[in-house]
């Protein structure tokens, strides 16, 4: 909505300058937030096409994923009118550490389950971090 707003008041002349330039950081919000959304959707629309015995791991794995988007927005709910409640926001990265600690005997089937590779679950910097920064390795494209 404010993003909207600002491009409102940019008028038509001013609408590139405010989108490149003046309001990146909404753009760039907007964008996730979008994104975000359409995760969530696809999310709910593939648990009630799931076995009814993979529901309440998908349940807690859904709620895991919103609960990290709000606790990765904290900061913008604390200085926005968004009405999020100072007692809820405390409890969010509560909820986040609670749902880790209740998924963590399911991690290795979920893994197995979406395909995620050794390789994935281990970036090169975490195999050994000395020998990684001994040279230009232009931020983890090359893979060893």
């Amino acid at each position: 909505m404010e993003l909207g707003a600002e491009m409102k008041r940019a008028g038509k002349d001013g609408l590139f300058t405010a989108w490149m330039y003046r309001h990146s950081d909404l753009v760039q919000a907007a964008a996730l937030a979008y994104a975000e959304r359409l995760a969530s959707e696809q999310f709910l629309d593939v648990i009630t096409k799931a076995d009814t015995n993979l529901h309440p791991v998908l349940d807690r794995l859904y709620r895991l994923y919103a609960v990290d988007c709000i606790e990765r927005a904290l900061g913008w709910y604390a200085v926005s009118d968004a009405g999020l409640p100072h007692d809820m926001a405390k409890a969010i990265p509560l909820e986040a550490r609670q749902l880790c600690h209740d998924l963590a005997p399911e991690a290795l089937g979920l893994a197995e389950a979406f395909g995620i590779t050794d390789a994935m679950l281990s970036a090169p910097i975490a195999r050994d971090w000395i020998s990684y920064n001994e040279y230009d390795n232009r931020g983890e494209l090359i893979m060893e």
